[in-house]
């Protein structure tokens, strides 16, 4: 062994002999891996990729790199299939681990090896035996049948390898299902846990593309907070317009401005409490004990008379929205776009929508600490990530929370939070469904709208704006759109949303009049029943309605009806081992095999083989019957052939047999030049014993003597399904 701190130095003359070259590689070697061990983790720097398909009994390992924790790279160059087998019933990994071996034996001179061969060392293993996985890098896990096959494959064991130094950011294994905290280089937890298509700041318990736990804070949202079932948030625009709104556990909407103390509270229902008066969306809006003279229009969203004027002349126009078997299509489409290499990819058949940025190392100059700092790539490039002790900040590294946002954000309960200009708006949802979108606008102005359809404008002075109804002060009313309960008349010189009330609701009167094949139902549903054989199913997804019919009731072919039919042809020979069997594809289940067919038994005489080959044989048939149940019936017969060796009879009898299967056949000799006591016969039954969804499969059974002669069953199936 040489010392580590010395390198060889060369000079004209020098003498050089083994140990000296040998100093050389180790010198080398050794910068080279404590170079590997202090700057990098162990794990996979590139490639080794394993493949395994489900049913197979081997896996394949693509070409890759990898370094262990004593800093020896692990190089494979090729790829290499690995059986999987004889493990079974049990949890595998592939390993790679760093080997090498002498190689290249010399040509002259000494018997020695001229090369290092550095071929690493590719195992399946079982998983309770696996040795430490800084040494045997973990490339896959894979679980395996009773049979040896493989019938689950984990890539999560993979541990990919990274850089070590002040700033290092990692996760313990590749990003999959499981969410896992961002570490440092120490082991320090960092509060960023992150899996597929999903970030959690403060906790790894992910629902949503970001979950976080705790409070934020940026402008123009100076404070958003979840607290049980109540979701609050404080706004700022750049006016210095502030607002306090949130959504408490009986589901109401409330709110108040910072500069004038102005507060509300709504309902889900649509009632709002604003300045001493309540507006309802549904009941009473305001308590007017006079007439009220209007000489222009009148917009109305409530009723007049008794007459919902809005939804009179819209039925009128166009009837309201009604559902032929529960076909309805509320609403629009939204469609997602990544830029800047955010790639968003919808799942309609799991329902998810996925979202993925573009790959890369991540770092912060220097360890968790007091200070913040912005992740920055392997460019050195910052991003819009910030990271301190505790707190995480997007878009700024001023934290003052657990997160602090200098932007837009969605999640739950907070579903999206939006900066535009002067104006910040959010759409709230609690643990109870509530559902509220609010914002503060560039005048300042407090708006917001419910899930269930009202909306309301607040300016700072106080003056509310909800349903229509516009309240500067206790007890003044103007431009309605809610409902209106008034003790004297509206006396109305214009018309009513453009409409002549008593005139529309005449023709509402006279609408229920109109039918559709004699039924009437006019803005309600209209259900189309089914009869006679004949079936309606509503598609509401692809906006269809599918009419069917059973053939059988409309005088055609019945279920059990023979629709399909296929010919096909099968050969057994004295080849086939006893039990052999074959399947016969058809393309369609069926439901009656005929068979034809020939029995041919080939005999050579022992003193004449040249000139005596003799043929012996007959036809064979039959036929299976297959019920619904799938239960089998099959009848057939065939031939059976005696050869007695006399000097008074040479010749073969043939004999008809009636058998079970297909067909029965028996070629005897019971005298044989060989010797009397020699039994030399074969006795062949074909039979179908499985009925396939495409097919069907036949087997051969067989029993022979002493002596097999050969023999040739020639089969045509014709099949009816």
């Amino acid at each position: 062994m040489t010392d580590r701190d010395k390198r060889l130095r060369y000079y004209n003359g020098q003498f050089l002999q083994e140990q000296d070259f040998t100093a050389e590689q180790e010198y080398h070697l050794d910068r080279q891996r404590r170079h590997n061990r202090q700057l990098h983790t162990y794990g996979i720097a590139e490639g080794l990729t394993v493949t395994a398909n489900v049913g197979a009994a081997s896996a394949a390992v693509s070409p890759g790199t990898a370094i262990d924790s004593e800093g020896r790279m692990i190089i494979l160059t090729q790829s290499l299939n690995l059986a999987v087998s004889p493990l079974t019933n049990q949890w595998v990994l592939v390993v790679i681990a760093y080997k090498e071996q002498p190689s290249n034996p010399a040509t002259v001179g000494a018997v020695e090896n001229t090369r290092w061969w550095e071929h690493p060392d590719v195992q399946v293993i079982a998983e309770t035996d696996a040795p430490a996985a800084d040494l045997s890098i973990r490339l896959a896990r894979l679980q395996l049948a009773a049979d040896g096959t493989i019938s689950q494959y984990d890539p999560s064991v993979r541990t990919l390898t990274g850089k070590l130094g002040p700033g290092s950011l990692k996760v313990q294994s590749p990003l999959g299902t499981s969410p896992q905290f961002v570490q440092d280089q120490n082991g320090s937890q960092s509060p960023l846990a992150i899996s597929a298509g999903k970030v959690g700041i403060g906790t790894n318990d992910l629902q949503y593309v970001l979950t976080i736990a705790g409070n934020v804070s940026q402008g123009p949202i100076a404070e958003a907070r979840s607290q049980g079932d109540t979701a609050s948030i404080q706004y700022a625009n750049n006016n210095s317009g502030v607002w306090h709104a949130g959504v408490d556990p009986a589901n109401n909407f409330f709110f108040w401005s910072k500069p004038t103390s102005t507060s509300a509270l709504i309902t889900p229902d649509g009632i709002v409490t604003a300045n001493g008066l309540k507006l309802s969306h549904q009941g009473v809006a305001a308590d007017v004990t006079g007439d009220v003279s209007v000489t222009g229009k009148i917009t109305v969203t409530g009723t007049v008379d008794g007459r919902d004027v809005s939804a009179d002349g819209a039925k009128l126009d166009t009837l309201a929205s009604s559902t032929i078997e529960g076909i309805s299509n509320p609403g629009g489409n939204i469609d997602l776009v990544g830029q800047n290499g955010i790639t968003v990819t919808g799942d309609n058949t799991a329902k998810t929508i996925r979202v993925a940025g573009p790959a890369g190392g991540l770092a912060t100059p220097g360890p968790l600490g007091a200070a913040t700092q912005f992740v920055q790539d392997q460019s050195g490039t910052p991003s819009p990530l910030a990271i301190g002790t505790g707190k995480v900040g997007i878009g700024t590294n001023d934290l003052g929370y657990v997160f602090t946002i200098a932007g837009n954000v969605s999640g739950g309960p907070i579903a999206e939070i939006r900066s535009q200009g002067d104006s910040g708006s959010i759409q709230y949802t609690n643990n109870n469904g509530g559902f509220w979108t609010v914002g503060v606008g560039p005048a300042n102005n407090f708006f917001f709208v419910s899930k269930t359809g009202p909306s309301t404008l607040i300016t700072p002075q106080g003056v509310v704006t909800a349903n229509g109804l516009k309240l500067s002060g206790p007890g003044t009313v103007a431009d309605v759109t809610g409902d209106v309960s008034v003790a004297g008349k509206i006396l109305v010189t214009g018309t009513v949303d453009g409409r002549d009330v008593s005139a529309d609701g005449a023709k509402l009167d006279a609408l229920g009049n109109s039918t559709i094949e004699g039924v009437s139902n006019p803005g309600k549903n209209i259900d189309l029943a089914g009869q006679n054989g004949i079936t309606i199913t509503g598609d509401n997804i692809a906006k269809k309605i599918i009419f069917s019919v059973d053939p059988s009731m409309l005088g055609g072919l019945s279920s059990t009806a023979y629709l399909k039919r296929a010919l096909r042809p099968a050969v057994f020979s004295q080849q086939n081992d006893h039990g052999a069997t074959q399947v016969i594809d058809v393309g369609f289940q069926p439901k009656f095999i005929s068979l034809e067919g020939t029995f041919t038994v080939h005999v050579v005489d022992s003193n004449t083989p040249e000139t005596n080959m003799r043929n012996f044989g007959g036809a064979i048939g039959g036929h299976c019957l297959i019920d619904d149940a799938g239960n089998i019936q099959q009848h057939g017969h065939g031939p059976i052939l005696t050869q007695f060796y006399a000097s008074t009879d040479s010749f073969p009898r043939l004999n008809m047999s009636a058998e079970s299967n297909f067909d029965g056949i028996c070629y005897m000799e019971s005298t044989h030049p060989e010797g009397d006591s020699l039994l030399y016969y074969v006795r062949v039954i074909v039979s179908v014993d499985a009925i396939l969804p495409s097919g069907f499969r036949i087997r051969l059974d067989k029993a022979t003597g002493d002596l097999e002669p050969s023999f040739t069953t020639s089969m045509f199936f014709a099949v009816l399904g």
